[in-house]
């Protein structure tokens, strides 16, 4: 070997070591380039995670807030709709009651539905003044949107019978034939 030989070998050496480093950091760059992609992902992913989570809880309701999160108007509206509902369960309460008396055929019933619908009696008492207690309790029956085999069944009679007086109590009241009973009567009182 010759020095020219050595030297040459040398520099050879020298350039596989810098051709390795530069090797290494480029493999380096490529890794942390990767890793700065693939953590910029994640937390993308994980932020639209949690807005999609709290849209949606917010969309069924689960997402409760203090008097100070909502605008003054906005929550007037949501401690109006509150109190509504509030006032509504004791009413589902007398109309489940009504349902009872009538399903046990108890006599108290037109009583307790004048007491919850009073001014419902007078307003069809005022278009005919001829109805009887009977038609009363029929046109309770039908408000309170019994069809006509349950009124058959609850009163005992026979369906042809509820469809003949449905048909009187149209005819007393001028309910147009094409109308529905069952929305002309839940429209009253």
């Amino acid at each position: 070997m010759t020095a020219t030989d050595s030297i040459f070998s040398s520099e050879k050496k020298i350039l596989n070591t810098i051709v390795a480093r530069e090797d290494r950091e480029s493999n380096q760059t490529e890794s942390s380039n990767y890793n700065y992609w693939l953590y910029i992902f994640l937390c993308l992913l994980g932020m639209g995670g949690a807005v999609y989570i709290f849209f949606n809880k917010k969309k069924n309701g689960h997402v409760k807030y203090s008097e100070n999160d909502w605008p003054d108007e906005t929550y007037n509206i949501l401690f109006e709709e509150t109190q509504e509902k509030e006032k509504q369960e004791p009413e589902i309460e007398d109309l489940r009651e009504l349902i009872s008396l009538v399903q046990n055929n108890d006599k108290s019933f037109h009583l307790r539905f004048h007491e919850h619908f009073p001014s419902f009696n007078q307003q069809l008492l005022a278009i005919n003044p001829q109805l009887s207690h009977s038609d009363l309790e029929y046109c309770a029956l039908i408000k309170l949107k019994f069809d006509t085999k349950e009124i058959a069944q609850y009163k005992n009679v026979s369906v042809s019978s509820v469809f003949s007086k449905k048909y009187r109590i149209r005819k007393k009241l001028d309910i147009n034939t094409n109308a529905n009973i069952y929305t002309w009567m839940f429209n009253i009182g």
